[in-house]
């Protein structure tokens, strides 16, 4: 299915954001400061931030960590198996939701509370019965992620499948405070989604595949389409006007200003002023020149971004500040 061939009803909206600014001066981009790391935080990946600035995210692949006030916390899974961690995503009470990988490979949503004590989300039929993923958690504690390949909502003591959009199976990807989730739901072709009053809806992004990642405050949502990969452009989707953010695009955040960032051909982007900028020709003359950007991953209403990027030959963790 092509673009051109695709029913959508919002194309007479859709807007390139390389060309949204011509008809208008755009203020100048933020620069940003990248902070200092050392030697230890090295193959650290930050996935999450909230609005106090505190960051999750994961080292070699294996182990959750949070970042508060410049220093390092370990997250575990409170047993004698030694499990691996992984932290997804972040809320305002400090709590992190992610998963445990057992010895046997088996994956356990798990969610950590603000003292770094884990909980696993469990299904609704005893103590086995358990989800699978958790890549998003709300401010009221909610998560969602994927429970035997269909995506679903927890509330504490209460687990949900959501559905899918044409069988097969889905994601959920994120989920907001009007407990508004998007992710995607596969069956063939891969297609966005949102879910909201008890309905899961196709979002419709133009081409045959799409996935949508995150959803502010407002309800805006950003993902990528296309036919497939190669061919993808990131949108911003705010239920109105869908904006086009360019080929190779692939958007991973977006915080309450439509601000929207994540990896434009190898190299982490923001979308700000209705443009588009590579976050490595922003950084201010302190950032340490050693740095390359690779990926931006979430932004706060402050915005303050993180992701990850190389330095000096080495993986590190990326928060970004922006300054004046």
């Amino acid at each position: 299915m092509t673009t051109s061939s695709f029913t959508f009803t919002r194309v007479a909206a859709l807007v390139l954001a390389g060309l949204a600014g011509i008809a208008q001066a755009n203020p100048l981009p933020p620069h940003y400061h990248v902070m200092d790391v050392t030697a230890d935080m090295h193959d650290i990946r930050l996935e999450s931030i909230n609005a106090s600035g505190v960051a999750a995210g994961t080292q070699n692949e294996n182990q959750a960590v949070v970042l508060q006030d410049g220093v390092f916390h370990t997250l575990g899974c409170g047993n004698d198996e030694s499990p691996h961690s992984i932290a997804r995503s972040i809320n305002d009470t400090m709590q992190v939701a992610g998963e445990c990988v057992y010895p046997d490979g088996k994956y356990k949503a798990t969610v950590w509370d603000a003292a770094g004590n884990p909980s696993v989300i469990r299904g609704n039929n005893g103590p086995s019965d358990y989800a699978d993923t958790a890549l998003g958690i709300n401010n009221p504690g909610q998560v969602t992620g994927s429970k035997g390949g269909v995506a679903y909502v927890w509330t504490p003591g209460k687990l949900k499948l959501l559905g899918t959009l044409d069988g097969g199976s889905s994601i959920g990807s994120a989920i907001n405070d009007r407990h508004w989730i998007v992710g995607y739901s596969r069956s063939g072709a891969t297609r966005a989604f949102l879910y909201r009053h008890g309905r899961m809806e196709d979002l419709n992004w133009p081409g045959s595949s799409g996935t949508a990642y995150a959803v502010n405050a407002p309800g805006h949502i950003v993902g990528w389409a296309g036919d497939s990969v190669f061919t993808a452009h990131g949108f911003l989707d705010d239920g109105v006007t869908l904006t086009d953010l360019g080929p190779h695009t692939f958007p991973n955040g977006i915080n309450r200003s439509d601000q929207v960032v994540g990896d434009r051909n190898g190299h982490g982007f923001i979308y700000t002023h209705r443009r588009v900028y590579d976050l490595n020709s922003l950084l201010d003359s302190t950032s340490d020149p050693g740095w390359v950007i690779q990926s931006a991953e979430a932004i706060n209403d402050s915005g303050v971004i993180v992701g990850w990027g190389i330095r000096n030959g080495s993986y590190y963790p990326v928060m970004l500040t922006p300054v004046p």
